[in-house]
C-alpha cells in the first residue's frame, strides 16, 4: 500500500516525509538538510562539522527505528538458525564498536578515536539497513543488545554533543551490551584446511 505519511520527530527536531522509500532514507536526507541549512550561502562546513553531520545521520534512523519497535522477548542464538550474513556482520560490529568504545575510554586523542570509530560507522549503517526488523533475527539476544548499544550511543551524542567523550559509566554499559551480544552469537566454525597439516 503506497501512502504518503508525514511524521514529526519532536525529540530530534526533524521532520521526515515518506514518499515510497525506506524510513532510513527519508531520515538521512532530513538530517543532512536540517544540519546543512544552518550554513550561510556559499560556505562549507568544517571537518569537525562534517563529523557532526555524519554522526547525526548515522544514529538518527536508529533512534527513530528503535523507538517505534515494541519490545519482544529475546531468544538465544542457539534456538534459531541465524543467517550467515547476519552472523558475520554482527560479529564484526561487536568488535568494531568495542574497539571504538575502548579507545574513547582510554583517553586517546580525538584523531585516534575517530579513526577507530570509522569502521563501526560503516558496520552500523550496514547492520541497520540489512537486518533492521528482519523476523529471523529481531528477537535474538544479539540483535536486541546491538541495537540497544547503538541507540544508547546515539542518544548520548544527541544529548551531550558530538565532541563529548564517553564517561566511564556509559562506556561500561555499552561494553556490557556488546559482551552480551557476542555471547549470544554461536561460536564460529573452524575452517577446514585442504592440507593434511
Amino acid at each position: 500500500m503506497n501512502l504518503s505519511v508525514q511524521r514529526t520527530f519532536s525529540a530530534s527536531g526533524l521532520c521526515a516525509t515518506s514518499r515510497r522509500e525506506p524510513p532510513h532514507a527519508q531520515l538521512f536526507r532530513s538530517a543532512v538538510h536540517a544540519r546543512c541549512s544552518n550554513y550561510p550561502q556559499n560556505t562549507q562546513p568544517s571537518n569537525l562539522e562534517r563529523r557532526e553531520i555524519l554522526i547525526g545521520v548515522l544514529f538518527t534512523p536508529v533512534l527513530a527505528a528503535t523507538s517505534l519497535v515494541t519490545p519482544v522477548p529475546a531468544t538465544a542464538a542457539a534456538d534459531i538458525d541465524l543467517p550467515k550474513g547476519y552472523l558475520d556482520t554482527a560479529r564484526s560490529l561487536v568488535i568494531a564498536l568495542r574497539d571504538a568504545v575502548d579507545t574513547d575510554l582510554s583517553g586517546a586523542p580525538e584523531r585516534e578515536v575517530r579513526r577507530k570509530a570509522d569502521p563501526a560507522k560503516d558496520l552500523v549503517r550496514q547492520f541497520m539497513t540489512r537486518w533492521k526488523d528482519v523476523p529471523l533475527v529481531r528477537d535474538d539476544v544479539s540483535y536486541t543488545q546491538l541495537t540497544g548499544a547503538i541507540k544508547e550511543l546515539g542518544e548520548f551524542y544527541m544529548k551531550n554533543g558530538q565532541r563529548s567523550r564517553l564517561p566511564e559509566n556509559v562506556g561500561q554499559v555499552l561494553l556490557a551490551r556488546l559482551e552480551a551480544a557476542e555471547n549470544a552469537l554461536p561460536p564460529e566454525t573452524e575452517k577446514k584446511s585442504i592440507f593434511p597439516f
